[in-house]
């Protein structure tokens, strides 16, 4: 005997809610299935991104880039549409829905790659070859793609949600975390220069050079600019680029993943974070080539904006830390308040001290080096000293402005001044053994004093009832 269920029970609504989801699926899976079989789409976006894998592959493999004929079958296009087609559809929050969109893509992306690489190891044997290609990876490829959907959707569904209106906790750190960072610190960045060698020779890492090239390009040319990319050369309407290796392993990677590693979250979280370094950084190299964009007026030197954009980016990255950790709201968005007011008066401030620069300071500068033999003139090729006026400052000010201290204050004052000496002399220093001993300091050397030079006068400044940035730099605990 069959029972009905009331219409508005559980398990007409669990039905509901399932009926719902396979609509939801096919409709997203017709979508997107539609788009990968559109021919701009193939040619313009899916064959270069298949080519890509495949120059990848070969590199790991230790194959010859043209071991393995590349096409539109090899693009790993369906079982992303499957992948994301479940993930769009299923309801939960659109945050969860993005987060399992980019690790199921990073996912087949990766398996896509190695499939590509272990069929050109096998691709004299034509029996191998041929069960590997129609038969085995196909089939794993789907499995993989079905299994993380599921082990997603069950994440998803086991994952408290937390309550509306409850502020967010703040982030607690110890003095044994804040050395822990210092050594992981120093670890990674030794082990990066360490292999720096390798990753400048690295052909896995030019080919990455190579996509971010082609991605910049493609998005310049939405907006109307005038580009050509051709392999890791980027033309503009300001100049030829060549996009190397260096332009995509910057240090920054190790300083990221010392972050991730230390940051009090969820062992899911610290893996996705981890496991999203690479394509997070590929992704910033093609975000940093859309410098070349913008107008000259609006850089005055393009070269040096574009040198300069992780170290501009680092900073960002600590003020808005810094807002989030001393802000007194108690919401999200008070916080993204605060570092948005941060981040805005200290570009600010960095464009006023800029062009207060040119036009008073540098003249008397060199007039002081002209009649008393002292301040050569000196700028690297990348524009770093020449920056660093400019962006010290605003870092400055921007720091203040997050810490919540008033601009106005004995503390700014002392840490301005402090940062004006310290210029002056780093200046006259870099001028000094360039002319007499033709040392060049090191252009990392002095992105990373431009970082530290504010936090640390910004420390040493500090109120007497430090904020939660500085106890944690004293190695203490915020409240």
């Amino acid at each position: 005997m069959r029972t009905l269920t009331d219409s508005g029970g559980p398990a007409f609504r669990a039905s509901s809610a399932g009926l719902g989801f396979l609509v939801r699926a096919g409709a997203w899976a017709l979508a997107l299935f539609g788009s990968v079989r559109i021919p701009w789409v193939q040619q313009n976006l899916l064959l270069p991104f298949a080519m890509a894998q495949g120059r990848v592959a070969c590199a790991l493999a230790g194959t010859e880039p043209d071991a393995v004929f590349v096409g539109l079958s090899c693009t790993g296009a369906d079982p992303i549409a499957l992948v994301l087609a479940s993930v769009l559809a299923f309801p939960v929050t659109w945050r969860e829905r993005l987060r399992g969109c980019a690790f199921g893509v990073a996912l087949i992306v990766a398996l896509n790659t190695a499939r590509i690489g272990t069929l050109s190891l096998v691709v004299g044997s034509k029996d191998l070859f041929n069960l590997l290609h129609v038969y085995l990876w196909p089939a794993l490829l789907i499995i993989a793609a079905a299994a993380y959907v599921f082990r997603w959707m069950g994440a998803s569904l086991r994952r408290p949600v937390p309550e509306l209106g409850q502020p967010a906790a703040r982030l607690a750190f110890s003095r044994a975390q804040t050395i822990r960072f210092a050594a992981l610190l120093s670890l990674f960045v030794a082990a990066f220069y360490a292999a720096a060698p390798w990753l400048m020779r690295s052909q896995a890492v030019l080919e990455a050079a190579r996509w971010a090239t082609l991605a910049a390009a493609g998005a310049m040319k939405v907006f109307g600019v005038p580009v050509e990319a051709a392999g890791n050369l980027l033309r503009t309407p300001h100049g030829t680029w060549v996009v190397t290796q260096a332009c995509i392993a910057t240090p920054l990677l190790p300083v990221y993943l010392a972050a991730v590693a230390v940051l009090p979250i969820s062992r899911t979280r610290r893996s996705f974070a981890a496991f999203m370094a690479l394509p997070l950084f590929l992704l910033l190299g093609s975000a940093r080539l859309l410098v070349l964009a913008l107008p000259a007026a609006a850089l005055g030197s393009h070269a040096t904006a574009i040198h300069a954009f992780y170290q501009v980016l680092a900073a960002g990255a600590v003020v808005s830390g810094a807002a989030w950790l001393s802000a007194s709201a108690s919401t999200a968005a008070g916080r993204a308040r605060i570092a948005v007011r941060a981040l805005a008066v200290g570009a600010a401030s960095g464009l006023a001290i800029g062009a207060l620069t040119r036009v008073l300071v540098w003249p008397v500068l060199e007039g002081v080096g002209s009649s008393a033999h002292l301040g050569h003139a000196y700028n690297d090729p990348q524009g770093a000293l020449g920056l660093m006026p400019a962006f010290c400052f605003g870092f400055l000010a921007a720091l203040q402005v997050a810490l919540r201290r008033p601009l106005w204050s004995r503390s700014t004052g002392l840490a301005a001044a402090g940062l004006a000496v310290s210029l002056a002399f780093a200046q006259i220093a870099a001028g000094e053994l360039a002319s007499h001993t033709s040392i060049e300091p090191p252009i990392v050397a002095v992105r990373a004093l431009a970082l530290g030079l504010p936090l640390l006068l910004s420390w040493l400044t500090s109120p007497r009832q430090p904020s939660a940035v500085a106890t944690v730099l004293a190695g203490g605990r915020p409240a």
